[in-house]
């Protein structure tokens, strides 16, 4: 049996079968009448409606031009109109990407984090690969626009009987985070000859304002020895190569009449806060008070032009850390600590704030009754990480992620960090290393730095919860 679909305006319809349409009809549906060839035997229909049956001409029946696409496109439906993340999760294509520390469906989970191993050093910073007698330190990274990273970072000569003892910063690039390209030419180098930061410019930490300005903090001195009194500078660029220099530089520098912050300003870890539209500058800063435990802690200025900063202070305007040691980390007889260093900072999609640091231990000597132990000793002994909801108040997440573990690559050092969050729940934690140190010579060329692994070091953070 054949059908025969025909669609017809109700006014047609009523015609054909020989009825008056309503004067006044309300709006409905144009109908769909099926009808079966077999029943149509011997039917006398209108030859109009046997030519529609026929040619099918629906432009006729609804008096419209021939060849008029009345399909509507109906719009996709979104994936995730009923996807509700929590915790700042964002959903993508009908699932929940949870920030760093979440997961389940909905991130409702807290996770604990996971953190692999330290892994090989990477072969661009070894000591002697790209310019001769430099050491690699201070690692600074962004995310770049195709999915790599761009570093920054401080390279300076490490053998003594060079006489060029100078500090300077360099660039690179990366497109996996492990396998980098190295700009021999420095970026930015030290001031001229009698002003503040005129031999060593290191430590840097470089971030990115809402108009795509870089902004360059690093640690400054005018003197070579390892204990120089440092300050903080500030420069600027459109493209992270070319620097100029803060007129208003040093923008901070140590304390006076305060409890923390004297001697000494340096080790910055900057972060651009787009929801204060501000920049954030955690920084470590000498002193002592008898709620915070440590010589060396963590504080914070703010500055909105990220030249003019204000300091983070108590009631009495002394200025105040925001992070310093925990009880993690609790004098023994080998050891005792001397605080935290060379802090680094980044924001994950939920607002949180992470922060990376090192832990800066003094030994004590207790095997060796011949040696004095020395409280002025800095030794960075391992990366440890806090996160805060505010940028004031920080909680301990993980400590002691890499540690100096005898017989390894970082076995004498582990300083450091970079941080950043790829928005996908994950994290990715640079540091500079080094292994002990054997005397193979005489002054002043007494070490070979040839025969030790200086380098940087990577490790990946996930959470222990899966969706």
């Amino acid at each position: 049996m054949r059908h025969i679909l025909l669609l017809l305006m109700p006014s047609l319809l009523l015609a054909a079968c020989g009825k008056e349409p309503p004067t006044s009809t309300p709006a409905e549906t144009t109908p769909v009448i099926l009808f079966d060839e077999e029943d149509m035997s011997g039917a006398d229909l209108p030859s109009e409606v046997e030519d529609m049956s026929a040619h099918a001409d629906m432009s006729v029946a609804h008096d419209m031009p021939a060849g008029v696409d009345m399909s509507v496109d109906m719009p996709a439906p979104d994936p995730c109109e009923a996807v509700a993340c929590e915790h700042g999760g964002v959903c993508q294509n009908g699932a929940c990407v949870c920030v760093l520390g979440r997961g389940g469906e909905r991130c409702e989970q807290q996770c604990a984090l996971m953190f692999s191993g330290a892994g090989e050093p990477i072969s661009t910073f070894l000591y002697g690969n790209n310019i001769e007698d430099v050491l690699w330190n201070d690692p600074t990274i962004l995310p770049d626009e195709n999915g790599g990273f761009v570093m920054w970072l401080s390279g300076g000569v490490a053998r003594a009987s060079v006489t060029d003892h100078k500090v300077r910063l360099y660039r690179a690039t990366s497109q996996d985070g492990v396998s980098w390209a190295l700009d021999t030419s420095p970026v930015f180098v030290p001031g001229a000859e009698g002003t503040w930061d005129s031999v060593k410019v290191e430590t840097p930490s470089v971030v990115r304002d809402k108009t795509g300005l870089y902004h360059l903090y690093y640690s400054g001195t005018d003197k070579e020895e390892p204990a120089g009194v440092y300050a903080i500078g500030h420069a600027t660029s459109s493209d992270g190569i070319t620097w100029e220099r803060d007129p208003a530089n040093p923008v901070i520098t140590a304390a006076t009449g305060s409890d923390w912050g004297v001697y000494t300003a340096a080790e910055p870890g900057a972060l651009y806060d787009a929801i204060a539209d501000e920049i954030k500058l955690y920084y470590v800063g000498a002193g002592g008070s008898a709620d915070v435990r440590g010589q060396f802690a963590i504080l914070l200025a703010t500055s909105e032009d990220g030249s003019s900063f204000t300091h983070h202070t108590d009631a009495a305007g002394n200025r105040e850390p925001v992070w310093s040691l925990t009880e993690s980390y609790i004098e023994d007889d080998a050891f005792g600590y001397r605080g935290l260093s060379t802090p680094a900072v980044a924001r994950a999609a939920d607002g949180s704030i992470y922060l990376a640091h090192d832990v800066v231990k003094w030994p004590k000597y207790p095997d060796d009754p011949n040696r004095e132990p020395d409280p002025n000793a800095f030794e960075q002994d391992a990366i440890s990480l806090a996160v805060s909801q505010d940028g004031l108040v920080f909680e301990e997440v993980s400590n002691n992620i890499v540690e100096r573990e005898e017989g390894t690559w970082y076995e004498r050092e582990v300083r450091a960090p970079a941080i950043v969050l790829d928005g996908t729940g994950r994290a990715r934690l640079w540091f500079a290393a080094g292994e002990n140190l054997v005397i193979t010579g005489t002054p002043p060329d007494y070490i070979d730095w040839s025969e030790h692994t200086e380098s940087f070091g990577v490790v990946d953070v996930s959470t222990d919860c899966a969706r």
